[in-house]
């Protein structure tokens, strides 16, 4: 039944990470109902920071109310993104605009990056894959957060999508700008000028 509360857990997320001796590895818990998040937990267990949300009741890093910086220049942002979707050209056409970005970086570890768009260390996210047990969880947890998310073409993301592109940003305005700009990069002259 579609009402059946189902659990979405990812024992180890940064696989990879935590097997080359990395410390950037996180477990992450959500629970969903009706095809929609509505909890959701993100632990790294070596520094013990713990994010947490439920729907509609804000969220949390280390037991404190947290809420999502706004950056007001493209120059002040920090993020990351996975390009594999992308055709080469679109990916150079891309990254041949990375140094206007603050700093942009992959750590290969959903969970830890999802911790990053909470405490402001990271301002935007795009993910190639959206496998729920790495994105269920953060984003709602960013949602509560004040942020703003969606897939690349304008939906919304559900937890029960199996292929797409998501985007997470600091509010809805950014996540209209960046989305233009992924779509479009020669958009990031506009994009800078009108912020």
């Amino acid at each position: 039944s579609a009402s059946v509360p189902v659990w979405i857990i990812d024992p180890l997320d940064g696989t990879q990470n935590f097997a080359e001796g990395k410390p950037r590895f996180t477990v992450i818990v959500a629970l969903a109902v009706g095809g929609e998040t509505v909890a959701g937990w993100i632990l790294d267990p070596l520094s013990d920071r713990l994010a947490a949300t439920q729907r509609g009741a804000g969220a949390t890093l280390d037991d404190e109310p947290v809420q999502v910086p706004r950056p007001t220049a493209l120059e002040a942002l920090s993020g990351g993104w996975n390009l594999g979707k992308f055709t080469e050209e679109h990916r150079t056409a891309i990254r041949n605009r990375r140094s206007r970005f603050a700093h942009i970086e992959n750590f290969r570890c959903a969970g830890h990056e999802y911790l990053k768009l909470l405490d402001g260390t990271l301002h935007f996210r795009l993910y190639g894959q959206i496998h729920p047990w790495d994105h269920a969880a953060g984003v709602l947890l960013h949602q509560e957060a004040g942020g703003a998310s969606g897939m690349l073409d304008g939906g919304p993301y559900r937890p029960t999508l199996e292929r797409g592109t998501l985007l997470l940003a600091p509010d809805a305005a950014w996540l209209v700008r960046l989305r233009r700009f992924f779509l479009e990069p020669e958009s990031l002259d506009e994009l800078e000028a009108g912020v």
